[in-house]
């Protein structure tokens, strides 16, 4: 049996999705070894108060740091899996399933802690429209790409789960699928 398009689009999708986050790793680690002066992030005021609200809540710093080394694991992990998708190699499903399941995990917890510790404090120390506007445009950014992304995720979760590309991926391995 032939690779199911929809396979082929969300491994392609997935992959875009992980070189993305190879440039993220990228960013974090010149940022960790001091190669990015943060004098010159501090100038934007957004991300400035950001940091600020890092460093004086245990809890969120404790989160970006925690979701920033698992982000560096996923990408690597849906990098493989997508190469293994194209090639309908079994584990290559079930661990793009199990990643979608992770993303929508820490996209809900993640948007859950930015709006509660971020937006939150942000809006309420806003003293001029401006900034009020750019928080509140930052806000309802988190909240909508939380929903595409997560809508993103389940499709993918629920495209991979159809007995058709269940079937595709057991012929092509010689195996019996799982139900998942």
């Amino acid at each position: 049996m032939a690779r199911p398009t929809s396979v082929t689009v969300f491994s392609v999708l997935n992959l875009i999705g992980g070189g993305v986050g190879v440039f993220g790793i990228a960013f974090f680690a010149l940022i960790k070894l001091g190669m990015i002066d943060q004098s010159l992030l501090m100038k934007d005021p957004i991300y400035a108060y950001t940091f600020k609200l890092m460093e004086e809540n245990t809890p969120y710093w404790l989160f970006s740091q925690v979701s920033a080394y698992l982000g560096m694991v996923a990408t690597v992990l849906i990098i493989a899996a997508s190469i293994g998708m194209l090639q309908l190699k079994s584990w290559a499903r079930l661990l793009t399933i199990g990643w979608g399941g992770y993303c929508i995990f820490m996209a809900i917890v993640g948007l859950v802690i930015s709006l509660v510790m971020v937006y939150g404090p942000m809006l309420a120390q806003a003293s001029d429209e401006q900034t009020i506007v750019k928080v509140t445009a930052g806000k309802y950014g988190a909240i909508g790409g939380s929903i595409v992304f997560v809508g993103y995720w389940v499709l993918m979760i629920a495209v991979l789960g159809r007995n058709k590309v269940r079937l595709a991926f057991a012929q092509s391995n010689n195996t019996m699928e799982p139900a998942l």
